[in-house]
């Protein structure tokens, strides 16, 4: 610039001063769009638009955005945040929050910060005088419009009319502009016009998109046009465009043979020629053809504006499988384009045929049915019911509308239903015959399209009650309490019963009430091991009942009562302990001595042949001892009132059947105390005699001395008892003689009235050791002896040891010997005494 226009300038700003900006009044500039609730990809990726009404550009410069509310965003238009200061005339002004990704494909003019509330701000625009120039939600609250599911904008209706909320709407999701920071389409128009049509979003929509093509050519690609309004619509001027310009349909006459879509009806357009589908006439024929990978098709009105899309948030295709050739159907009509709005053909619910006139996996120029699978009952699991029964059924549909369920016919259901899995009830007819029925649900959506599923057989009507017999118990029978017994009935016989059909019950009342129950559900196996309640009771039945999958029962009670006691078969006197004591008592009963009753008969009465005699009370004395008792239920074994792990058969004298070793046969006293219990041999001969149910001596061992016995010498030894006390003496007795190889036991027998029961041991009734015998003494007369021997062993030596003249030992030990009295009661605590044996 020259010194004379330098001056020329200067003079002229002296003349009329610095240059200032037009004045603005209210309205010129106005927020025309507010993404309050952010987008897609961030709710804090919020943006706002400025619209300048003016044929004037307008600079913003310290122009200010700010929030009644709180102060946020408080924001001043500077070139210190701004790329771009100028609002063109009619031109939009887009300020982005924190940064330009928001909208990633329109640049912002301005960066800000400051969040607005989801729940509602009063912005203002104020010039750089402070004057306001428009307000946005001016009366505060709520905000007028927006959405935060989906994100979608608060768009000015008319740019020139004051802010109210009447004047303010949410983007429709159809008439869109710019992608979020993911690539998202954004569900608003920034820096572009909220679009107006004289048709609506989702008048016209895309229903069905064959972009694989069909069986005879992958080429034969085809496209299914649907009008949702009740008027027919011309699409003269219509364009259907994908976003990569491929293909580009423009409806004209040149094109289409039929340019009207009649109300509620179908336009089909076919790529190339009218064979695509060979029996269905095309409206129009296109060119270009849709990638497989996917496209993003809009559907729009002469003005432009978007009516529909297909695909319209891009990538992959959400339905349609290219080897199948089977198409991308719309499931609803009215609702907008989404992933989740578009379904495969089934390959079952079809219409057309190709050009090699193979069936089309779509449904050209006809309504998609609803797709309907039945989840349960089906063929394979099917459910058993009764005539008039409830029956519950499980589906899912792929559309809304109205479902009916009906079995063999009959109707037993019916209502609105939502896309979606659910589970419905009907009540079958009471005069529904029985056998297998076919079940059907059917759908009819919103278009009066229906769709249908089946499943033959799924539902078993079935009105016969199964048949079943008890065996036992069946009354009269005698049970001890908290023993096993076993229920046994005929088989359950019906055509449908599950694996565990049976239920058990038992009743104390003689069979009026049956609230116990024995177990819910078992096996049709004809028999269960009852464990008997602890009772006492002598009006019980059992009932055996059988359902089958229908819930048809029949059951079966015992004949009359049967007894439950609390007893232990063998133990008569109810001790705790199974010994001789009780053999005894059985023993007195069968002689007449006493009389049994109650419980302690039915203990005594061990083979439940309703009598006490003495085969009661010898098996009652070989259980005692752990022998075999030969009667079913009283077996050998552990005796069950002894302790856990203790038994008769072994050596050691903690054993459960091992009584004190000792009959004490010292001479230091004039009185002989007690019964022999162990002959100990330190030479060679061992002998001894062990008592059940006691605790082994406190004291030292007990030795014998003996001379030898010529081989073959036979000897008879008595088992002694004197000056036992004043009460009379033993009244029974058991134990065991251990004795060597070289010692046989010919016979073992009583004396002084005492009954002995050689049990094992001898010769014809040998043990399992052949070197052992096992012995039970009973004084069935009321009394016994204070002296005296009680048994005679005969014994033979074999191998040359010299002879034997006396048997003898000696030792102290506290011997809590047990003793049956005449009273039939336990005589303890004997104190320290000798004993002998004496061999003649």
């Amino acid at each position: 610039m020259g010194v004379r226009s330098f001056l020329w300038w200067g003079l002229l700003l002296f003349l009329v001063g610095p240059i200032s900006p037009a004045a603005v009044n209210p309205g010129d500039v106005v927020i025309s769009e507010v993404a309050w609730m952010g987008t897609a990809a961030s709710s804090a990726h919020e943006w706002i638009e400025l619209y300048n009404n003016t044929d004037q550009t307008i600079n913003l410069n310290g122009w200010k955005v700010v929030s009644l509310t709180d102060s946020s965003p408080n924001f001043t238009i500077s070139s210190a945040n701004c790329s771009n200061l100028a609002i063109p005339a009619k031109g939009f002004f887009v300020l982005e929050r924190t940064s330009d990704s928001t909208v990633s494909d329109v640049a912002a003019d301005c960066i800000y910060t400051g969040s607005l509330s989801d729940s509602g701000e009063i912005l203002v625009l104020r010039d750089p005088s402070d004057n306001t120039i428009d307000t946005a939600n001016g009366d505060g609250g709520a905000w007028p419009a927006g959405t935060t599911s989906p994100k979608a904008t608060m768009e000015r209706i008319a740019l020139g009319a004051p802010d109210s909320d009447t004047n303010w709407d949410t983007n429709d999701g159809v008439h869109r502009n710019g992608l979020d920071a993911n690539g998202n389409p954004i569900n608003g128009t920034p820096k572009a016009p909220r679009q107006r049509a004289s048709f609506h979003a989702l008048d016209v929509v895309i229903s069905e998109i064959a972009w694989m093509g069909t069986q005879a050519d992958a080429n034969d690609e085809w496209i299914e046009l649907y009008n949702n309004t009740n008027q027919s619509i011309s699409l003269a001027g219509w364009q259907l465009v994908a976003a990569d310009g491929t293909p580009t349909i423009a409806f004209s006459a040149a094109l289409c043979s039929n340019l009207v879509i009649p109300a509620q009806g179908f336009l089909l357009l076919e790529r190339t020629d009218d064979t695509t589908i060979s029996d269905i006439t095309a409206d129009c024929i296109y060119t270009g053809t849709l990638s497989n990978s996917g496209e993003v098709l809009s559907l729009q009105d002469p003005s432009h504006n978007v009516i529909d899309t297909a695909n319209g948030d891009g990538g992959p295709w959400p339905a349609g499988h290219e080897t199948l050739r089977a198409t991308m159907e719309r499931l609803d009509l009215v609702a907008p384009d989404s992933d989740a709005n578009w379904a495969t053909n089934n390959q079952i619910q079809r219409n057309g045929h190709d050009a090699h006139n193979n069936p089309i996996n779509g449904t050209p120029k006809a309504h998609k049915p609803p797709y309907v699978t039945i989840t349960s009952p089906t063929t394979a699991v099917p459910a058993y019911r009764k005539q008039g029964d409830s029956l519950t059924v499980s589906f899912t549909t792929d559309e809304a509308g109205t479902y009916t369920i009906s079995v063999e016919g009959f109707s037993c259901d019916s209502g609105s239903v939502s896309p979606g899995s659910h589970t419905k009830t009907c009540t079958l007819p009471a005069n529904i015959s029985e056998g297998p029925k076919t079940l059907t649900i059917t759908i009819t959506d919103q278009t009066a399209t229906s769709g249908s599923s089946s499943q033959a057989n799924a539902v078993i009507i079935d009105n016969t009650p199964p048949a079943v017999t008890l065996l036992t118990p069946n009354g009269g029978e005698i049970l001890p309490a908290n023993s096993a017994f076993v229920i046994t009935w005929v088989l359950c016989s019906d055509l449908h019963l599950g694996t565990m059909p049976i239920e058990l019950r038992y009743s104390t009342d003689g069979g009026a009430s049956f609230p116990a129950l024995i177990t819910a559900a078992t096996e049709n196996n004809g028999a269960f091991i009852w464990n008997l309640p602890t009772i006492n009771a002598h009006t019980v039945r059992v009932r055996v009942l059988c359902m089958d999958l229908a819930g048809n029962s029949t059951y079966d009670d015992s004949d009359a009562n049967f007894t439950i006691a609390s007893f232990t078969f063998g133990d008569v006197n109810d001790d705790g302990k199974i010994n001789t004591i009780d053999a005894r008592l059985a023993q007195q009963h069968a002689d007449g001595v006493i009389t049994l009753t109650g419980n302690a008969f039915l203990a005594a009465d061990v083979d439940q042949d309703s009598d006490v005699d003495a085969n009661d009370a010898t098996a009652i004395a070989k259980k005692g001892i752990g022998l075999p008792t030969g009667i079913p239920g009283f077996v050998l074994g552990p005796n069950p009132l002894a302790p856990e792990g203790e038994g008769l058969g072994e050596r050691s004298v903690a054993l459960a059947f091992v009584f004190l070793p000792a009959l004490l046969l010292l001479r230091r006293s004039r009185r002989i105390a007690t019964l022999l219990l162990t002959v100990g041999l330190v030479s060679t001969l061992m002998g001894c005699v062990e008592f059940a149910g006691l605790p082994p001596p406190s004291g030292p061992a007990i030795y014998l001395t003996s001379t030898a016995m010529p081989n073959g010498a036979t000897r008879t030894i008595d088992l002694v008892i004197q000056s036992i006390t004043a009460q009379g003496g033993v009244a029974s007795l058991q134990g065991r003689i251990t004795f060597p190889r070289r010692v046989t036991i010919h016979s073992m027998t009583g004396l002084n009235g005492f009954v002995v029961k050689a049990l094992c041991g001898t010769a014809s009734d040998p043990c399992s050791s052949p070197h052992e015998l096992r012995f039970s003494l009973v004084k069935p007369s009321i009394g016994g002896v204070t002296h005296g021997p009680v048994a005679r062993l005969a014994v033979s030596a074999s191998g040359a040891h010299g002879t034997v003249h006396t048997l003898s030992w000696s030792g102290t030990a506290q011997v809590p010997i047990v003793l049956g009295g005449e009273t039939n009661t336990e005589i303890t605590g004997f104190s320290t005494g000798n004993g002998q044996v004496k061999v003649r």
